[in-house]
Protein backbone atom coordinates (compact mmCIF):
# COMPACT_ATOMS: atom_id res chain seq x y z
CA UNK A 1 0.00 0.00 0.00
CA UNK A 2 1.54 3.29 -1.02
CA UNK A 3 1.63 6.11 1.24
CA UNK A 4 0.27 9.00 -0.17
CA UNK A 5 1.25 11.65 2.56
CA UNK A 6 4.74 10.61 1.73
CA UNK A 7 3.99 11.17 -2.17
CA UNK A 8 2.43 14.54 -1.71
CA UNK A 9 5.06 15.86 0.94
CA UNK A 10 6.69 19.03 0.20
CA UNK A 11 8.68 21.10 2.38
CA UNK A 12 7.11 23.92 3.93
CA UNK A 13 9.61 26.54 2.48
CA UNK A 14 8.68 25.10 -1.09
CA UNK A 15 4.79 25.38 -0.07
CA UNK A 16 5.54 29.22 0.99
CA UNK A 17 5.71 32.14 -1.22
CA UNK A 18 8.90 33.32 -2.34
CA UNK A 19 8.24 36.88 -2.99
CA UNK A 20 7.94 37.40 1.25
CA UNK A 21 11.17 36.14 2.89
CA UNK A 22 10.57 35.20 6.28
CA UNK A 23 9.86 37.28 9.18
CA UNK A 24 9.87 34.55 11.88
CA UNK A 25 13.61 33.76 11.35
CA UNK A 26 15.33 37.82 11.56
CA UNK A 27 15.81 36.99 15.10
CA UNK A 28 18.63 38.63 17.38
CA UNK A 29 19.24 37.05 21.35
CA UNK A 30 21.13 39.22 23.41
CA UNK A 31 22.60 39.07 27.08
CA UNK A 32 21.01 41.80 29.57
CA UNK A 33 23.08 44.17 28.27
CA UNK A 34 22.71 44.32 25.27
CA UNK A 35 25.87 42.02 23.84
CA UNK A 36 24.59 39.45 21.23
CA UNK A 37 24.58 36.36 21.68
CA UNK A 38 23.08 34.67 18.44
CA UNK A 39 21.92 36.66 15.35
CA UNK A 40 19.95 34.48 12.51
CA UNK A 41 21.15 34.28 8.94
CA UNK A 42 18.37 36.45 7.95
CA UNK A 43 18.97 38.44 10.54
CA UNK A 44 22.61 39.19 10.43
CA UNK A 45 21.79 39.81 6.74
CA UNK A 46 20.44 43.59 7.53
CA UNK A 47 23.86 44.73 9.05
CA UNK A 48 26.71 45.45 7.71
CA UNK A 49 29.13 42.71 8.88
CA UNK A 50 28.39 39.50 8.95
CA UNK A 51 26.76 37.00 11.72
CA UNK A 52 30.31 35.57 13.28
CA UNK A 53 31.33 39.27 13.39
CA UNK A 54 28.28 40.73 15.45
CA UNK A 55 28.46 37.64 18.03
CA UNK A 56 29.45 39.79 21.33
CA UNK A 57 28.85 43.48 19.55
CA UNK A 58 26.68 45.87 21.65
CA UNK A 59 23.17 45.74 19.38
CA UNK A 60 22.71 49.07 20.00
CA UNK A 61 26.09 50.81 18.26
CA UNK A 62 24.51 48.84 15.23
CA UNK A 63 21.69 51.73 14.94
CA UNK A 64 21.33 55.70 14.91
CA UNK A 65 22.60 56.92 18.06
CA UNK A 66 18.83 57.98 19.54
CA UNK A 67 17.38 54.89 17.70
CA UNK A 68 20.00 53.21 20.14
CA UNK A 69 19.17 54.96 22.84
CA UNK A 70 15.34 53.86 22.84
CA UNK A 71 16.23 50.04 22.07
CA UNK A 72 18.56 49.75 25.19
CA UNK A 73 15.22 51.48 27.05
CA UNK A 74 13.26 48.75 25.64
CA UNK A 75 15.75 46.00 26.31
CA UNK A 76 15.48 47.16 30.39
CA UNK A 77 11.68 47.14 30.47
CA UNK A 78 11.83 44.02 28.69
CA UNK A 79 14.12 42.40 31.45
CA UNK A 80 12.22 43.98 34.17
CA UNK A 81 8.62 43.80 32.77
CA UNK A 82 8.87 40.50 31.09
CA UNK A 83 6.54 41.69 28.65
CA UNK A 84 6.92 41.74 24.70
CA UNK A 85 7.30 45.52 23.80
CA UNK A 86 5.65 47.05 20.80
CA UNK A 87 7.21 47.45 17.68
CA UNK A 88 9.46 50.76 17.75
CA UNK A 89 11.06 51.98 14.41
CA UNK A 90 15.07 52.07 14.02
CA UNK A 91 17.49 52.80 11.34
CA UNK A 92 20.35 50.32 11.00
CA UNK A 93 23.85 52.15 10.18
CA UNK A 94 24.93 50.78 6.94
CA UNK A 95 28.35 52.66 6.12
CA UNK A 96 28.35 53.68 2.16
CA UNK A 97 24.49 53.09 1.82
CA UNK A 98 21.55 54.78 3.40
CA UNK A 99 20.38 53.44 6.45
CA UNK A 100 17.76 50.63 6.79
CA UNK A 101 14.42 51.19 8.46
CA UNK A 102 13.18 48.34 10.52
CA UNK A 103 10.37 47.39 13.42
CA UNK A 104 12.20 46.28 16.75
CA UNK A 105 10.18 44.52 19.43
CA UNK A 106 11.76 42.80 22.38
CA UNK A 107 10.99 39.80 24.33
CA UNK A 108 12.63 38.70 27.55
CA UNK A 109 13.38 34.96 27.14
CA UNK A 110 14.97 34.36 30.60
CA UNK A 111 16.63 37.18 33.59
CA UNK A 112 19.42 37.80 31.52
CA UNK A 113 18.14 36.99 27.62
CA UNK A 114 16.32 38.89 25.30
CA UNK A 115 15.19 38.17 21.72
CA UNK A 116 14.55 40.78 19.25
CA UNK A 117 12.38 40.50 16.29
CA UNK A 118 13.60 42.67 13.10
CA UNK A 119 11.14 43.66 10.16
CA UNK A 120 11.85 45.94 7.20
CA UNK A 121 9.98 48.27 7.46
CA UNK A 122 8.99 48.30 3.36
CA UNK A 123 7.71 44.77 4.67
CA UNK A 124 5.84 45.41 6.88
Amino acid sequence: MKDNFRDNWRPLDETMPQSQPSLIKRLVETDHAGRILYVTPEAGRLFPVTSRELSGRDLFRLFDRSDGQSLRAILRTAIADGQTSAPATATILRPRERGLQVHVSAVRLDARRVQWRLIRTDEA
